[in-house]
């Protein structure tokens, strides 16, 4: 198994074994039993029916005004939806500078979930780190035809940071921590 695949398998294992262990305790928290969801307030099994949705996300070219997102929930409401997969994009959230953390949108849209009890499927990832990174954090890719259709003759870089990085890993450990940290309250 190389590093880079066991920092994976152990980050996520880390994360899974604390969501499920704080989840089993905190009212209105979902805990997963027997490889299911359950409602600890309800005791009944969860089923997700819900929406993946992009909110603030620059390198997509994606940005959601409150008014629109708002009225996109009150919608997913409508058509049934009780949870949302969203990314919180590290790029957007961090990019004033290191700890410098920008939380008004995701706030926002912690807020507008749970008014509606909507359920978050956070993605918390690796990609899109904030633009103040040094380049010698990020991945190279091998030469080969980028999604734009330009040839790169030699290897050139990625937008995805490096797993063996020491300062990149740091940097996410402690990305993951402040976004644990701030929502580790919110259902």
């Amino acid at each position: 198994m190389n590093k880079r695949f066991q920092a994976v398998v152990v980050s996520a294992f880390l994360l899974f074994s604390w969501a499920t262990s704080a989840s089993a305790v905190l009212s209105g928290f979902l805990k997963i039993t027997n490889g299911y969801f359950y409602d600890n307030v309800t005791g009944k099994a969860f089923v997700p029916h819900g929406i993946a949705y992009q909110t603030w996300n620059r390198p997509l070219g994606v940005w959601q005004s409150w008014e629109q997102f708002s009225f996109d929930l009150d919608e997913m409401v409508k058509m049934g939806a009780n949870s949302i997969r969203i990314d919180i994009v590290w790029q957007h959230a961090e990019e004033l500078g290191d700890n410098k953390f920008s939380w008004a949108n995701y706030d926002f849209m912690v807020q507008e979930c749970e008014k509606r009890d909507i359920r978050i499927f956070a993605l918390i990832g690796y990609q899109w780190p904030p633009n103040w990174f040094p380049d010698s954090y990020y991945t190279m890719h091998p030469p080969e035809t980028d999604a734009e259709g330009i040839l790169h003759t030699n290897r050139w870089q990625s937008d995805i940071i490096g797993y063996e990085t020491p300062g990149a890993r740091a940097q996410y450990s402690e990305w993951i921590s402040n976004v644990c940290a701030r929502y580790k309250n919110s259902k």
